[in-house]
């Protein structure tokens, strides 16, 4: 019988547990932290590798894979049978409910042999009025007239091993869309920013992006959140598109906003990543109220109008420094 791998222990590896003075995020609490940090031993340590290209750790992998095929060859067939089976309860090529947005109805499209989802939309006219929606079930068909195709992941799959979509949000006046993409499967997203009307990627932001993605209250506004080294979302940030990166505000300097303190203080229980999406709604919202009410003022910086990219709260990720409820 084959030997299964051990990957080799560095006894001399450690991790620091507590207030970490070589961190960024430390959370808002620092001294809430035990300090001065405990070592804890990391014997594997070296197996974490980013960038996927340690040939030690490839190949203590591939070796795992081979001993995995050796001990399980034999239920090929089985696994086959399994396959076809759960398939057979599966309806392919399919279409979710669609969903009204403005004045078009957004869904989403499968098909059979395709491993991805297919963003449409239509009309909100198209819908019929007088009953369900009339559809005779083969891919070729439109599930509804003048159906547009706003993004198709199998597409955006070509040429890698792994994709993941995590966002994909049309702006207020939906001729933009905004999606974030994953390629690696390290779950760090990089956000485009796409117009409809030309298909063009207009705008492309690269870095520790997390998967969820708010428009503001206009075309230009959008939120996201990045992540710390531990790769845990930790910041929002404020994006004005079209606009290159001119200044950088994080949640210590005495120019935050009010209506950000506002909101921050009615949600003092929150942690990542669950409740991002949430935040980012609400940061949205409040700048979508707040760009109304000072429209006769752009500039202001109440209306987060002064810069093209602001980290406009920074929060901790360990569970331990949440704020509790009052």
């Amino acid at each position: 019988m084959a030997t299964p791998p051990s990957a080799r222990r560095d006894e001399t590896s450690h991790v620091l547990c507590g207030a970490d003075p070589s961190r960024s995020n430390n959370g808002p609490n620092p001294s809430a932290l035990i300090s001065p940090p405990k070592k804890l031993a990391d014997p594997y340590g070296w197996m974490r590798n980013e960038d996927r290209k340690d040939q030690e750790v490839l190949d203590h992998l591939n070796a795992e894979n081979d001993y995995t095929k050796s001990v399980t060859g034999h239920l090929e067939e089985l696994r086959g049978k399994l396959y076809d089976e759960m398939l057979g309860f599966v309806q392919e090529t399919d279409y979710t409910s669609p969903s009204k947005r403005g004045n078009y109805v957004y869904y989403t499209r499968t098909f059979a042999g395709k491993s991805y989802k297919v963003h449409c939309r239509a009309p909100l006219s198209s819908l019929p009025t007088d009953g369900p929606i009339s559809w005779d079930g083969s891919a070729e068909s439109a599930i509804l007239v003048r159906e547009e195709v706003i993004l198709d992941e199998n597409k955006l799959a070509e040429g890698h091993s792994y994709c993941s979509v995590g966002s994909c949000k049309p702006s207020p006046s939906q001729k933009i869309l905004a999606y974030t993409l994953d390629n690696t499967g390290g779950e760090t997203y990089s956000l485009f920013i796409k117009n409809l009307e030309t298909s063009e990627i207009v705008e492309t932001l690269v870095g520790e992006i997390d998967s969820s993605v708010v428009w503001g209250a206009d075309d230009n506004s959008i939120f996201y959140n990045v992540m710390d080294e531990s790769h845990r979302p930790y910041q929002f940030f404020y994006h004005k598109v079209g606009q290159k990166i001119e200044e950088v505000r994080t949640n210590d300097d005495e120019e935050r906003s009010d209506e950000l303190n506002e909101i921050m203080n009615t949600r003092r229980h929150f942690g990542p990543p669950r409740f991002n999406l949430t935040l980012l709604s609400s940061l949205a919202a409040r700048h979508r109220h707040r760009t109304r009410s000072c429209s006769r003022n752009p500039t202001s910086s109440s209306g987060w109008a002064a810069g093209s990219l602001k980290t406009v709260h920074t929060f901790s990720s360990n569970p331990a420094q949440r704020r509790p409820r009052k």
